[in-house]
């Protein structure tokens, strides 16, 4: 039975004999629903994949359940080579994501994913949101497909800050990014597993807020620990990534457009909740209000165009390109740091005034600062 084989011997050495299974019937029958319903990886009201998977959390040798992960499987295995033979790329790239999430060791799932990149149509992939399964059987942060393009890079609009030029034109390739910034929850679980040290939350709350005080060694870490958790090539983003990603394809000040007070809308800024909390700032606020003075959990306000959510405000963003005062080709770069280097931060926090949470705003910080309006997300590099 493969890879669910495995995980049931192995799960039989750490449970007792004498330790009583406990096993909800009327989940395992919900679980078959969702199976006979073809709500395998996704559905309003609930997935086969999350269903069985929470079975194996109560009775991890589950055998209903691994089986049912098989049949999911299976399943997919089937609607791709059928999706291949109708000639559907686009469903049968939507399949292979769904696959991975099932089983990131799926003996075909590596054949079908270069078979599927080597040709045009791998740019299908654009706004498919997957994750990768870690070694443990826990999932890794919702990637989103983002489509290759051109763009124009910097301050487009007019009126910005001089390190934003000379605005220039640049092709991206196809490349995978987080839809949320990395979580607290998400960051912990690797320090546990690393045991590396927490970040201080500022008592601001963990979980599903945005991780802060954490260096650019720190972002690094994180996913050089998810490449080996997965197999793909985790890292941050150049800051020509983050500004294509941002931007969604808008050549507008904001991914909203120009108006800095519809940002309440959108993400979270330094706001009238924020200045009232902050009075001591000089700095100029947004016209809105969005109900957070610090940060707030991911995922609260709208997303742009490429379905990513809180690519301005909530923390600044750390990429993998160097700072320089005026675009030299470092933003299309990821650098190794050395002494006295600031690598590039990207898309202001919840306390940047207007001018800050623009699509072309940047800011420049020592790999070594821990600060608590920073934090980051992850890309793929393919």
């Amino acid at each position: 039975m493969s890879r669910y084989l495995s995980f049931f011997l192995l799960s039989l050495t750490s449970v007792q004999a004498s330790e009583p299974l406990v096993l909800s019937e009327e989940l395992l029958r919900t679980c078959n629903k969702h199976f006979q319903a073809n709500s395998l990886t996704t559905g309003a009201d609930g997935t086969a994949l999350d269903c069985y998977s929470e079975v194996l959390k109560k009775e991890p040798n589950n055998a209903e359940a691994l089986e049912g992960l098989e049949k999911i499987e299976a399943k997919y295995l089937t609607w791709i080579k059928g999706a291949l033979g109708d000639g559907n790329k686009q469903k049968a790239l939507q399949y292979v994501a769904a696959l991975r999430m099932v089983n990131q060791d799926s003996p075909k799932l590596g054949a079908y994913e270069d078979l599927l990149k080597s040709t045009p149509c791998y740019e299908l992939l654009a706004g498919t949101v997957f994750q990768d399964r870690l070694q443990n059987g826990s999932l890794g942060p919702k990637m989103v497909w983002i489509p290759a393009g051109d763009f124009k890079m910097g301050d487009i609009q007019g009126g910005g800050v001089s390190d934003e030029k000379p605005v220039h034109r640049l092709s991206i390739k196809a490349f995978a990014m987080g839809k949320y910034e990395v979580t607290f929850a998400e960051y912990d679980r690797f320090a546990e597993a690393t045991d590396k040290k927490k970040p201080d939350d500022e008592g601001w709350g963990r979980g599903n807020r945005p991780v802060i005080n954490v260096s650019w060694h720190d972002a690094v870490a994180y996913a050089e620990w998810l490449t080996r958790q997965t197999g793909k090539q985790y890292g941050l983003p150049t800051e020509a990534q983050w500004e294509y990603a941002a931007r969604a394809g808008t050549e507008t000040a904001r991914y909203w457009g120009n108006s800095p007070d519809e940002a309440c809308r959108y993400g979270n800024v330094y706001d009238q909740s924020s200045k009232k909390e902050n009075s001591d700032f000089l700095w100029k606020n947004h016209n809105c209000t969005d109900g957070y003075a610090k940060t707030a959990p991911v995922g609260q306000f709208e997303a742009n165009a490429f379905g990513l959510f809180d690519m301005l405000g909530n923390v600044w963003e750390w990429t993998c390109s160097r700072y320089e005062g005026k675009y030299g080709g470092k933003e299309i770069q990821c650098k190794k740091p050395s002494k006295n280097r600031s690598f590039t931060l990207r898309g202001g926090d919840c306390n940047a005034e207007p001018l800050w949470v623009r699509s072309a705003h940047r800011n420049g910080r020592a790999s070594t600062d821990h600060n608590d309006d920073v934090g980051f997300r992850v890309i793929i590099f393919f």
